[in-house]
């Protein structure tokens, strides 16, 4: 797998996924917040650095896992950049994943 310099793109609508997110963990234990920060810093870190290593979600859409938190990252690797489309918990309706990415398409 051949290492990608292009830089990562991430739609403002993300930075209200991980507002969710993060209160949504800070409620079951705040020390959490701290580790899904960290582990989405290194998910995304590993989605430029790899783009292909996310499996394919729907058509050119891909979904890489965070390492020890039921959440994925909803990206498309394209010629020039990566786009970030969604952050979201394994149990978000797949209906509104679709919707969202259907709105940063």
């Amino acid at each position: 797998m051949e290492e990608s310099n292009n830089p990562l793109r991430i739609e403002d609508s993300v930075f209200i996924d991980v507002a969710d997110l993060d209160e949504f963990f800070f409620e079951i234990d705040p020390e959490l917040v701290y580790r899904l920060e960290e582990e989405l810093a290194e998910a995304l870190d590993k989605i430029r650095r790899y783009p292909e290593r996310g499996s394919f979600y729907e058509e050119e859409i891909r979904r890489f896992g965070f390492a020890s938190f039921p959440c994925y990252v909803f990206y498309e690797a394209e010629e020039t950049e990566t786009v970030i489309y969604a952050i979201a918990h394994e149990h978000e309706s797949p209906g509104r994943i679709s919707q969202r990415l259907e709105q940063n398409l």
